[in-house]
């Protein structure tokens, strides 16, 4: 099922679409399967990011614009907050995945799916895909170390095996608000 949402945004903004977005899930009936989060725009993004302290989105905005400051020589110039709300736009990214299981999103217990307005104000939509599947959810889990960086090829490709799957999809979520997921080089050692 497809859903478009509309939401009012405010300059700058942090906007949990959280509950819309289960809510969604809800009246699709969907039990498992995935949900695919959208944003038709170049200069808002979408983060999955913890919510329990509206200071954290605060800091997650600050630290966007540390790096990626409002300025007056970008080439393409309709405003210099649009032209830099363009490149945190296009770093961020404006789309999610999330597993559906038993009905609900699948997110860790501090998360959230916020809306990011680099802009604004604006009246915005975002689009809500929810496809039915039948799934193998595993979990797995991994003891980590302080600012490491882990190896999970193997494991992701036990579950794989385990699956019996030889086509499709393989979605990993990091149901955690202080770690990511990233592909990389192998490393060679």
């Amino acid at each position: 099922m497809f859903f478009v949402r509309e939401l009012k945004t405010e300059f700058r903004s942090c906007i949990s679409i959280t509950a819309q977005v289960e809510e969604l899930v809800a009246e699709s009936g969907t039990r498992e399967g995935i949900c695919v989060v959208a944003l038709p725009h170049t200069t808002a993004g979408l983060a999955i990011t913890s919510f329990w302290d509206p200071r954290g989105l605060d800091d997650l905005m600050d630290e966007i614009d540390r790096n990626i400051p409002t300025r007056v020589n970008y080439k393409h110039q309709d405003s210099p907050y649009d032209a830099s709300g363009h490149v945190k736009s296009a770093l961020m990214g404006a789309s999610a995945t999330l597993l559906i299981h038993e009905g609900r999103l699948v997110l860790g217990s501090s998360q959230g799916l916020v809306f990011v307005e680099f802009d604004g104000p604006r009246e915005r939509t975002f689009q809500v895909q929810v496809v039915a599947a039948d799934m193998m959810i595993e979990k797995c889990s991994l003891q980590t170390t302080y600012m490491g960086m882990h190896e999970i090829s193997g494991n992701v490709q036990r579950v794989v095996e385990k699956s019996g799957i030889r086509n499709g999809i393989c979605h990993i979520a990091m149901l955690h608000s202080t770690a990511g997921l990233l592909v990389a080089a192998k490393d060679k050692a």
